[in-house]
């Protein structure tokens, strides 16, 4: 977390109680773990010094705490009325929706105005008014959030959905005349309706015709994708298990954490902009050539300096035949390389139509190399 302070830090010292540390950048006996975080501290400039623990107290400070913990408590919270709440929510969705943070409070539309009328609490999910409230207390912005997102999937609209999907609306017949589907119904449904009514007693209809399981709504097929979104797309793409401990809270189908793991792995347009985990090098393809010295491939091999100061040798491979010409380089410079190619192996076995290196010092393809040989 101070990396980004401590990268551009002139110099910066380190104290530990841990006396091995300190020699940690100058042994000799270090292991594959003990390079790799060298490796990642060679870009800071910073020296390690040991300090004893029992005068090392400024450390403690993050891994204990102290004696009298109340009277640092008081110290450190600061008690915000519900005035001074509203006004930091409604300058935050007045920035997220490119305004100004200093809009005044009558202006917000986190408040309960009138677009919010129709989307009353209990069309989230919670089983009672005052559960609602609880829920809205604990949840500060994000049911507000949640309240400004949810015109899509009110009362109506669910029990519609409900009703036009068949599992379903077996079921809440099932639950208001108090009978269990037959064995004959339970075969002819899918397999998700099999589950459904093996959990019967804990399925219930409320006053309005809405199915729900212990207080959460029963969703659709059709809502699913709907209700995933409105957790993970309008509230910052939350990852998995975030966006299923909102969704669980209030919503209920059969394979909610699968598909909520599919949502945000695969269908979400966040995992596009997302770096890939491993970096994905491009497959291997085969040099096939028609024809002897049609395609010919280059590459210097670094040996023991000779007495005639020759260090290299530059490998000419024909991949039709594959026959090697040699040739002793005393560098693998592009000009070398290119004076035994023309000079030498095309007056000998002719030009190739393509050649082939890895690019890693030689830079034949370019024209300035070839008019400086032809001089």
């Amino acid at each position: 977390m101070f990396r980004d302070y401590l990268y551009y830090a002139p110099h910066f010292t380190v104290y530990t109680d841990y006396n091995p540390l300190v020699y940690i950048t100058s042994t000799t006996k270090s292991n594959a773990s003990t390079i790799r975080w060298l490796n990642e501290l060679s870009d800071f400039n910073f020296e390690v010094k040991y300090r004893p623990g029992r005068v090392n107290k400024e450390a403690n400070l993050f891994s204990r705490f102290p004696l009298d913990f109340a009277r640092y408590q008081e110290v450190c919270f600061i008690h915000c009325t519900e005035e001074e709440i509203s006004a930091i929510m409604t300058g935050a969705a007045n920035q997220n929706n490119d305004g100004e943070a200093w809009i005044p409070l009558n202006q917000s539309i986190l408040t309960r105005d009138s677009q919010y009328e129709d989307t009353r609490v209990g069309e989230l999910g919670a089983s009672s008014q005052e559960e609602s409230e609880d829920w809205m207390v604990g949840s500060g912005l994000e049911i507000k959030i949640v309240q400004s997102k949810f015109n899509g999937l009110q009362i109506d609209k669910l029990l519609l959905k409900q009703q036009a999907d068949k599992d379903l609306r077996i079921i809440v017949e099932c639950v208001n005349n108090q009978v269990l589907p037959t064995k004959e119904m339970q075969e002819q449904q899918t397999v998700e309706f099999r589950k459904l009514t093996r959990s019967l007693k804990e399925l219930s209809v409320d006053a309005s015709g809405l199915l729900k399981k212990g207080g959460r709504i029963v969703v659709p097929k059709d809502d699913r994708d709907c209700v995933i979104g409105l957790f993970h797309d309008d509230m910052g793409h939350l990852g998995v298990e975030r966006v299923y401990d909102l969704t669980k809270r209030r919503f209920y189908w059969l394979g909610m954490y699968q598909d909520i793991k599919e949502y945000v792995q695969d269908k979400c347009d966040c995992k596009k902009a997302k770096k890939p985990s491993r970096n994905f090098r491009a497959p291997l393809q085969e040099l096939t050539a028609s024809a002897p010295f049609e395609w010919v491939s280059i590459d210097f091999l670094h040996l023991e300096k000779s007495n005639g100061g020759y260090e290299y040798i530059l490998l000419i491979v024909d991949n039709f035949s594959r026959f090697c010409q040699a040739y002793a380089t005393k560098n693998k410079s592009a000009v070398t390389a290119a004076n035994c190619l023309f000079r030498d192996f095309m007056t000998h076995f002719g030009i190739p139509r393509k050649i082939h290196h890895d690019q890693e010092s030689l830079k034949i393809n370019s024209p300035i190399h070839w008019r400086r040989v032809m001089r």
